[in-house]
């Protein structure tokens, strides 16, 4: 018996560009940073989490504009992204609802609907019967909201790994 598959959609992925282990080693630059321990520990009961805390900083990286451009743009574009969902999360939390809908409005999707997710649930705060919303609500779903960063772009094989979907009909 001889099936016959043709694939309809090939979709490349980078994956553990900010959130691999090797951002807090400083392995492969000697630039550790504590961005990966700050996300998953909004994971962790009554952790309360500071915005400033999930920053990233990648200016050393811009010695190799000129080696990789595709992939120097496609990590800038990435991490600023990440700083959209970020910064995001600080007007909210200051109450500047007005630069909170500014960013919405200004990102494209899909962070624009992650955005309008989490200022859904900043919102409607009042509806979850808990001590701490940001510990135990919002500050989860930010994680979640920049875990699921990684899987958004484009893979160039700029990241801890490349991951290919391939869809089979």
């Amino acid at each position: 018996m001889v099936l016959r598959c043709g694939h309809e959609s090939l979709a490349l992925r980078d994956r553990s560009i900010l959130l691999g282990r090797h951002i807090g080693t400083g392995q492969f630059n000697g630039r550790p940073q504590r961005v990966r321990t700050s996300v998953n520990r909004l994971f962790h009961r009554d952790y309360r989490g500071e915005p400033r805390d999930l920053l990233v900083d990648l200016d050393h990286l811009r010695e190799f504009a000129g080696v990789q451009p595709g992939a120097f743009e496609r990590i800038l574009r990435y991490r600023e992204q990440w700083s959209s969902v970020v910064n995001f999360v600080a007007a909210l939390l200051a109450g500047s609802d007005a630069d909170a809908r500014y960013m919405i409005d200004s990102s494209e999707s899909p962070v624009a609907e992650e955005l309008q997710s989490l200022a859904w649930l900043h919102g409607n705060a009042d509806r979850f019967s808990v001590a701490d919303f940001w510990a135990s609500v919002l500050g989860p779903q930010v994680a979640c909201v920049l875990r699921n960063l990684e899987m958004v772009p484009e893979g160039l094989g700029c990241g801890h790994g490349l991951l290919g979907v391939v869809r089979i009909d």
